[in-house]
């Protein structure tokens, strides 16, 4: 395999600093080629622009015309371009990198340093961002939103029989949903950032015991990667859910999603009511800004509403293609179904006309997309310096030293609350091993298929992550104690370790070593 993969995007010259922190929460693995092209660049990618530009902080000609520098892919995998984010703390008059760098990063060590740019400020711009900043501040609802929920529901629900259109028809098919792609993702961007209402998703899962079938068509999107069209979900793979139910069944009833969401409500109530008592003496000013944070808090519901959109569009493309690569390896032209993913969105229509020419090269490329999965990809790509693919380390091949009695694991406060529970290190939601009511959610990252485990968990440790992570937003719904950017926590800590959380602190306190 050469040293670049075929699909890599060459980094940005006005931009050139790229992180996986969050990226990594949407695509923990290597894209195939086919969702990185299909689906991304020609899709998502032109809505993320579309929607940054109406939020106020760009104008369409700063971006490169059908690459806009939002993003990169590397070895395949999705980084979030760090220099081009921060120019939303640049030119605002309300936030600093410092502060931006803060909720993405933590205290990582090695997040590289802002440096000015000419065209950085933009004055003629800010106008419009304290306009987007009014309207998230007084804004409860999007009805533009709520309609495209009501329509990516009925898209799934309208879902034709695959099986019966030819395969132009089912290209066409895709092809449709691909500008749907990038309207929903211009609608996602404004209030973008990982959000997650567990309990509503929570609610989801429990519903499967009795309605299985109905579950699978409004929630069959969902899943491990679910960014990822060649990856399974829900409905392509029931087993996945139930792995999850596997585990949420041995809680006690007092667990329920319900249940912890009302406690958990009360409670922001409660210190709602504290805070605005405290806030009032000191002036309309003052309180005036605390009451439009708070309207500013529906912003989270509706980038989770957003997101969802999405994933259900994305999830009809899925459905489109493997009914492609089901009929084209039942034929012989394929040497597995999988093999369709690595089509580039170039040789579609020559795949349709004469895929059978192209079946070694397509299981030649499957087999190097696979030995992508086993790389490491570095958390930040700086200086627009990509290294070669035979620089990239071996995932799994950390030297992080096992955690004895009495070490702490120093990471960063994520959720307040002290927890002591049994350790218990899942790499994988779909396979949560022994985890158990009441323990320690130890992870490399979250991401939403992850949710339905925090229910099982005491306290939950990760890897990476910072003030907008997913494994934060969710801990924070269901009052889990939770530490982020604890690294190596999944290698140094060994599954079964007794230990205490500390969420105030950040540290993760080793007590005692199973023998």
């Amino acid at each position: 395999m050469a040293d670049r993969w075929i699909t890599d995007r060459a980094p940005s010259k006005r931009w050139p600093h790229y992180t996986r922190a969050n990226a990594g929460e949407v695509l923990s693995s290597s894209a195939s080629p086919l969702s990185q092209q299909f689906c991304w660049e020609n899709g998502i990618l032109l809505g993320w622009r579309d929607g940054y530009v109406r939020g106020g902080n760009y104008t369409f000609d700063e971006f490169t015309d059908g690459e806009p520098e939002v993003c990169g892919f590397f070895a395949g995998y999705f980084y979030i371009n760090l220099a081009n984010v921060r120019m939303q703390a640049v030119r605002s008059p309300l936030l600093t990198v410092e502060q931006l760098d803060l909720a993405f990063f933590g205290d990582h060590p090695e997040v590289p340093p802002y440096e000015a740019h000419p065209l950085d400020e933009r004055p003629d711009l800010v106008e419009g961002i304290l306009a987007h900043l009014g309207f998230v501040m007084t804004t409860t609802s999007i009805p533009e939103v709520d309609a495209e929920k009501v329509m990516t529901i009925e898209l799934r629900r309208g879902r034709p029989d695959l099986t019966t259109l030819s395969d132009a028809g089912l290209l066409a098919r895709a092809r449709m949903l691909q500008p749907l792609l990038r309207k929903l993702f211009d609608s996602h961007t404004p209030p973008s950032s990982d959000s997650a209402i567990a309990p509503g998703v929570l609610g989801a899962v429990c519903a499967a015991i009795g309605q299985p079938e109905t579950f699978l068509v409004e929630f069959g999107s969902r899943g491990p990667n679910e960014w990822e069209i060649s990856a399974d979900t829900w409905e392509t793979k029931p087993e996945i859910a139930l792995a999850a139910i596997d585990r949420i069944r041995l809680q006690s009833d007092g667990e329920s999603p319900s249940i912890r969401n009302q406690r958990m409500a009360d409670e922001r109530r409660r210190l709602t009511d504290e805070v605005r008592a405290l806030v009032k003496p000191l002036g309309e000013e003052l309180a005036g800004q605390f009451e439009g944070a708070l309207v500013a808090a529906n912003q989270m519901a509706i980038r989770e509403r957003t997101k969802t959109n999405i994933i259900r569009a994305l999830h009809e493309v899925r459905m489109v293609f493997r009914e492609l690569g089901r009929r084209r390896a039942a034929d012989g032209s394929l040497a597995d179904p999988h093999h369709v993913f690595a089509l580039l969105e170039e040789e579609l229509d020559q795949f349709l006309f004469d895929g059978a020419s192209m079946k070694d090269t397509l299981a030649t490329r499957h087999a190097d997309w696979q030995e992508l999965q086993k790389l490491e990809p570095p958390f930040f790509i700086k200086n627009g310096v990509v290294p070669p693919l035979s620089q990239y380390k071996k995932k799994g091949q950390g030297s992080a030293t096992k955690a004895v009695t009495g070490d702490v694991v120093q990471g960063v406060p994520g959720c307040t609350g002290v927890y002591v529970g049994r350790a218990r290190v899942v790499l994988d939601p779909s396979d949560p091993g022994e985890l158990e009511p009441g323990d320690v959610l130890i992870a490399p990252n979250t991401d939403p298929a992850w949710t339905p485990l925090f229910m099982s968990c005491g306290a939950v440790v990760v890897n990476v992550g910072a003030a907008i992570s997913h494994a934060i937003i969710v801990s924070r719904e269901l009052g889990l104690p939770c530490v982020v950017s604890a690294t190596d926590a999944t290698l140094r800590i060994v599954s079964g370790s007794l230990i205490e959380v500390n969420g105030d602190t950040g540290a993760v306190t080793i007590l005692e070593v199973p023998a």
